[in-house]
């Protein structure tokens, strides 16, 4: 065809010069380029109007020159035909398809203007959008095209600036420019898919279109954009992909990078060793403030590593997204969709990720500035090495469940679902502005430590669950729950305050170094250690309180430690005591020894103290009393032994009440010591008195007031 109308342009050409030299007086010569796209025909001017008509009919039959601003064909067997339609719109006479439906069509040049281009695949007449009724192809014979393949063999970047309609049967078409493509509002017409690739074609042996090797070439969406919102799929397959302006679509797919793609289940295979080893950008997606992709479903696939995706604009997807990046993805837009996937090698976002499902992967994620969001509506899942929430950002899921799993997490500002599980190697939860609240279930698990400090939040409505191999340290923060809470760790130190508010507070831990408050409706510790110091040390139970101890209890300096009802402290060391410990119902100590300078009180029952050695300087006082030890020595005219019922005392060895010391009963007093009795202070009962000892040296006061006082003793020494 091609050959055909190139000798009618000869002819053509030959008959206006016969035309110019046969009948005018005066004759010149005539001079014509092909390939210049350059004559010179200077007849005389009886016959310039019949040459130029003639010269124009040439020149349109110069399929090289046709669409010389938009299409020209590529000297191959490949090379398609041309023609234009009554209002001027090129049409492409496409080439006839393999036997499994492929019309390969190559060009030196491929450009589409405004007005667009028409790629012929009709039989018959048919009617177009862009140009009304056109002819048949006579290419086709008879049989249309699936598959319409489009690709530039020339060195210059396609500039698709117009719809590109398919005439007749619609089919998939492919633009195929290794150079690079611009569309500044290009779409697609009677297409089931498009495709933008700077790829090579691959074929099997029966013409079937395989795949594309992409090596290099960019593909930059400006200007007017990309409409293919009447498409059901989109495919952009290039090394880079730049979007400047909008790009709407159904069903969208983006592949960057040195690959081979699968043209039929998109399947990718990494070809990065046979091209250009890096991008001097060292970005391979970038959507600009101007930019922007709307779809159904979104693909956003970046597969060499260290080319990262930068978002400025925005990418919108109504369903699913799924953005996977071997490199960066630096999001200062926004990302929405129904189930949005993000999976990047670093992730920094100062702007919004929006969706009912999130899920991000990525070794690092920096969710800054006070526009950081990341929110959904169902859930938020996170996998990342690195965690670094601050500056007024949040993650936050609206009625669904936040899960993390990371190595390093930092937060300085709002992470907020109704659950919230986070596991992880460490967890930094500072300032005021830094709160993990929970209005369901909170979990926090950690291989490391957890510092919740200078005013950060932990909070859960319901219940509270902290589990950490590290230590955790709570300064001046704020670890509660409404509901239950449950704190394991290898050491926890508080200045602020770990409370649960209508239910249980269980604490298990080697060393717990209270200076804050730590709180429940009832409280059960279970730690190696108890130091519980200063004025602002307090432990309280509105409920029971149970504190089991491996080692040594410190509670001193102004320190309490209250329940309103019971409370048991069972101790396998010493308990040094300078402060509070109390319950408005019964009390129990047990340990190694009891050191007292401070106030031990069971206000409304029993207390009971058993333990190998009291010292006591300060206030043993209950409604009864009863003590089992090795020894007792109350000294000191602050030493007061009260009880507003019965006193009980089981001594193994010695009793020393002096220098003022008082042992009071309201009813009656029961003293047995299996060693002496030394008083220099007050021994005394409203009712009767009973003491057994070994020897009894007294120099004080022993004292039944109402009733009998009996004295069993192998010796007395009185000067009292």
């Amino acid at each position: 065809m091609l050959v055909l109308l190139r000798l009618l342009s000869r002819l053509v050409i030959q008959l206006a010069t016969i035309l110019s030299v046969t009948k005018c007086s005066t004759t010149r010569r005539v001079y014509f380029s092909y390939t210049s796209h350059l004559s010179l025909l200077q007849p005389c001017r009886k016959h310039q109007k019949y040459i130029a008509q003639i010269m124009l009919a040439s020149y349109l039959s110069m399929p090289g020159v046709l669409l010389a601003q938009g299409v020209t064909a590529a000297n191959t067997p490949h090379a398609p035909s041309f023609d234009r339609a009554a209002n001027g719109v090129p049409i492409v006479n496409i080439n006839k398809a393999s036997s499994k439906g492929v019309s390969r069509n190559e060009y030196n040049g491929f450009n589409v203007e405004s007005k667009g281009l028409i790629f012929n695949n009709a039989t018959d007449i048919v009617n177009t959008q862009l140009a009304g009724y056109v002819d048949g192809n006579s290419n086709l014979n008879g049989l249309s095209a699936n598959i319409i393949l489009n690709e530039v063999k020339g060195n210059s970047r396609s500039a698709l600036n117009g719809y590109m309609e398919i005439a007749g049967q619609s089919a998939e078409l492919i633009i195929a420019n290794q150079n690079g493509i611009t569309c500044n509002g290009c779409g697609f017409i009677n297409t089931t898919r498009g495709t933008l690739t700077t790829g090579q074609a691959t074929f099997d042996g029966a013409g079937g279109l395989t795949g594309f090797d992409v090596s290099r070439g960019d593909v930059d969406i400006s200007g007017l954009g990309l409409n293919a919102g009447n498409v059901d799929e989109v495919d952009i397959l290039a090394r880079s992909v730049s979007l400047n302006g909008k790009f709407w679509a159904n069903n969208a797919t983006i592949v960057t990078g040195q690959n081979h793609i699968d043209y039929q289940d998109k399947t990718i295979t990494d070809l990065k060793a046979d091209g250009p080893k890096a991008l001097g950008s060292g970005i391979s997606l970038d959507v600009a403030a101007i930019g922007g992709m709307y779809a159904n479903r979104i693909r956003l696939i970046g597969t060499e590593k260290g080319l990262g995706v930068n978002v400025a604009g925005e990418i919108k997807a109504v369903e699913d997204m799924v953005l996977d990046s071997q490199g960066n993805l630096l999001n200062s837009g926004t990302l929405s969709a129904k189930t949005l996937t993000a999976s990047s090698e670093n992730i920094s976002n100062t702007g919004a990720v929006l969706g009912h499902e999130i899920h991000i992967t990525a070794n690092q994620l920096n969710n800054t500035t006070a526009q950081a969001n990341i929110q959904a509506i169902d859930g938020v899942t996170i996998s990342t090495q690195e965690l670094n929430n601050d500056a007024s950002a949040k993650i936050l899921s609206k009625s669904g469940s936040i899960k993390i799993d990371a190595g390093a997490v930092s937060n300085q500002s709002v992470i907020a679902a109704d659950r919230i599980n986070i596991k992880a190697s460490s967890l930094e939860n500072k300032t005021v502005n830094g709160q993990i609240f929970s209005t369901g279930g909170l979990d926090l698990t950690l291989t490391g430590h957890l510092n919740n400090v200078d005013g950060g939040l932990v909070h859960s409505d319901k219940v509270l669950t902290i589990d950490s191999l590290g230590d955790l340290v709570n300064a001046s923060g704020t670890i509660e729950a409404v509901g239950s809470a449950t704190i394991k760790s290898q050491n926890l130190t508080n200045s602020g305050t770990v409370l649960a508010q209508d239910s249980v507070l269980s604490i298990m831990t080697s060393g717990l170094e209270n200076q804050g408050t730590v709180s429940g409706n009832s409280l059960v510790v279970n730690a190696a250690t108890l130091d519980n110091s200063t004025e602002n040390g307090k432990i309280l139970s509105s409920g029971k309180l149970d504190l089991t101890i491996d080692g040594d209890v410190t509670n001193t300096d102004g320190a309490l430690v209250h329940a309103d009802t019971d409370s048991t402290l069972d101790a396998k060391g010493d308990v040094t005591n300078s402060g509070t410990i109390e319950a408005v119902g019964s009390t129990m100590i047990k340990s190694q020894n009891l050191t007292n300078s401070g106030t031990i009180l069971a206000q409304d029952r029993i207390l009971s103290i058993e333990t190998n050695k009291i010292e006591n300087q300060g206030t043993l006082s209950s409604n009864g009393l009863v003590i089992k030890a090795g020894e007792l020595d109350n000294t000191t005219n602050t030493a007061q032994i009260v009880s507003s019922d019965k006193v009980d005392l089981t001594i193994q060895g010695e009793i020393t009440n002096t220098d003022g010391a008082l042992v009071h009963a309201d009813t009656d007093l029961t003293l047995d010591a299996k060693g002496n009795l030394t008083n220099s202070g007050t021994v005394e009962a409203v009712g009767s008195s009973s003491l057994t000892t070994k020897n009894l040296t007294n120099s004080g006061t022993i004292l039944a007031q109402d009733s009998s006082l009996s004295i069993e003793t192998s010796k007395i020494d009185n000067q009292g």
